[in-house]
C-alpha cells in the first residue's frame, strides 16, 4: 500500500537529515499517482533477486513525488503569505498561535490573546475561510486545528 511506503520514505529522509514540513502530504501525492507507483514497484520487485535490481523506476517515482510535494508547499506558502498581509493585527496574532499550538478552542485563544470571544469568532472564521486552519466539532466541543 502506498501509504506505508510513503511513511517509510519520509522516515528515511528524516534520518538522512532532511527537514520535514507537514504542510503538503507525501501520502496524498502517492495516492493520487498510485497506478504509476504500482508499476514502479512491480518493476523493482521483478528484479529484486537479480544481481543488479532495478531501483531506478522506484526512486524516480519518489523523487517526482517529492518534487510535487515541494511545488505544493511553495504554492501553499505563497498563498498564505499573500493572505497574511491582508490580516488585521488580531487575526495575525491568532494565526501565529498555530505555530506553537496544534489545536485551540475559542476560550483558550481568548485567554492567550486577551480578546473578546465574539471578536475572535469572526477572526477564526476568516482564518478558516482562508484555508489556514480547520474547525472541528460543533458547539462547546468545537476547536480549531492547523491545516
Amino acid at each position: 500500500m502506498p501509504l506505508t511506503e510513503g511513511i517509510v520514505f519520509t522516515l528515511l529522509l528524516l534520518r538522512a537529515g532532511y527537514g520535514y514540513v507537514p504542510y503538503a502530504s507525501l501520502e496524498a501525492i502517492i495516492e493520487q499517482n498510485k497506478e504509476t507507483y504500482y508499476l514502479a514497484l512491480r518493476r523493482n520487485q521483478t528484479t529484486i533477486s537479480d544481481e543488479t535490481p532495478d531501483w531506478e523506476s522506484w526512486l524516480h517515482f519518489f523523487l517526482c513525488c517529492l518534487h510535487r510535494q515541494t511545488l505544493r508547499l511553495q504554492e501553499r506558502l505563497a498563498k498564505e503569505a499573500d493572505f497574511r498581509e491582508t490580516l488585521t493585527p488580531l487575526a495575525a496574532r491568532l494565526a501565529s498561535l498555530f505555530q506553537t499550538q496544534e489545536t485551540l478552542t475559542l476560550s483558550e485563544a481568548a485567554k492567550l490573546l486577551e480578546a473578546k470571544p465574539n471578536t475572535l469568532k469572526v477572526k477564526f472564521r476568516e482564518l478558516v475561510e482562508a484555508g489556514l486552519i480547520r474547525l472541528k466539532g460543533k458547539g462547546r466541543g468545537s476547536h480549531y486545528t492547523r491545516k
